[in-house]
Order: C-alpha cells, then structure tokens, then sequence
C-alpha cells in the first residue's frame, strides 16, 4: 500500500508541475502574457479576428473612402496574419481551439474587445469613422507588444521568427491608422490622434 500510496503522490507531483508550467506567464511592459506557445498563438488569432470583423464593419458602415480602403487592407492583412499563425500551430502538430482567457490581462483583453465592437456597433458616420480609427490604434498597439513579448519568450523557436515577419507589417497598419486618426480629428477639430503607445513599439522593434 506504501507503494502505491508514494507512486499515487509521484504522479500528482507531476501534474501539478505540468499544471504550472502550462499556467507559466510572463510580464511585459504592464501586460502579462501566457508562455504555452498555443495559449499565445489563440490569444493572437482572437486579436486578429476582432480586427478582421471591425473591418468589415467598417467596410459596411463608414461613408468615408479613406477609412473603407483602410479596412479593406485590414482585412487582408490580418487574415494572412491569422492564416499564417494556424499554419505555424500545423507545422507544431498542435490544434488551434477558441480562445480562453487565463489571467485577469487576458480577461481584460477579451472584455475590452467585446466593449469596443458593441460601442461600434451603435455609431455612424464621422462618430463611426473616428472610433474605428482609435480601436485600430489601440488594437495594433496591443499587438505589437504582444509581438514584442513573444519574440522574447520564444527566442530561438520557430514562433519567434513568424511573429518577426508581422512586426513591419503591424507598424505600417498601426501608423496608417494613426494619421488617418489624425486627418479625421483635424477635420472635425477635435484636437490629437490616438495614443502614444506605439512610438515605444516602434522604437523598440528598430532596436
């Protein structure tokens, strides 16, 4: 009974340890973020699909040009974004599920998305136009630190070099984003675009 008893406990060590390592998490610039590779790909492929069906809103519900070529670019972009993440989880032979969030950035993360999209929902016209611009601002920015996060946490591995390739293609969108932001403001004379926040993405991916 001894025996059993200690094996029993031996494995319950075990996958209390696995438990903690799937449950590992990492800060980053006031973020936390999951260090399973697949949790963070499905938090990326979320971010990515938020971002596909604001644009498409966007293509439904802007009157301005401008911002419909914009999402049209969103749209295509963050698809071959998504479509390349998943072929990165085939590759590793791992399935991709739903997201579910695990850590109180990821709930914050989610609520966030659901919030903006809701509050889109309600608008038209120049209102629409210029909280589209500022979500994409800040959707772009929380991707680019995530980008910035794995490429440290998985240095080395093939995820690190796959989110390597987004980085100049999330700083160009971020910053079409942003100026459009800015024109539409400046139109309206509503003062400043956006945020900050991606100057420091920026910085930080020259280095």
């Amino acid at each position: 009974m001894r025996h059993v008893a200690n094996a029993l406990l031996l494995v319950g060590m075990l996958w209390a340890a696995q438990g903690q390592a799937r449950d590992k998490t990492m800060d980053f610039r006031g973020m936390t973020f999951s260090t399973d590779p697949k949790q963070f790909v499905e938090r990326m492929l979320y971010l990515h699909g938020e971002i596909i069906d604001e644009g498409r809103m966007a293509q439904r519900n802007s009157q301005s040009q401008q911002v419909k070529e914009l999402s049209e670019t969103l749209v295509k972009s963050h698809q071959a974004f998504d479509d390349r993440l998943k072929k990165h989880l085939k590759e590793q032979k791992l399935q991709s599920g739903a997201f579910k969030p695990r850590t109180d950035e990821e709930r914050s993360t989610l609520a966030s998305e659901k919030s903006t999209e809701s509050k889109l929902k309600t608008l038209s016209g120049e209102a629409f136009d210029q909280a589209f611009l500022a979500a994409q601002v800040s959707d772009h920015d929380r991707l680019l630190l995530s980008v910035l996060a794995g490429q440290q946490m998985f240095s080395g591995q093939p995820l690190a070099a796959v989110l390597s390739e987004m980085q100049p293609e999330l700083l160009k969108l971020r910053e079409q984003a942003y100026q459009l932001l800015g024109q539409q403001a400046a139109s309206l004379g509503t003062g400043g675009a956006g945020t900050g926040t991606g100057g420091d993405a920026k910085d930080s991916g020259k280095k």
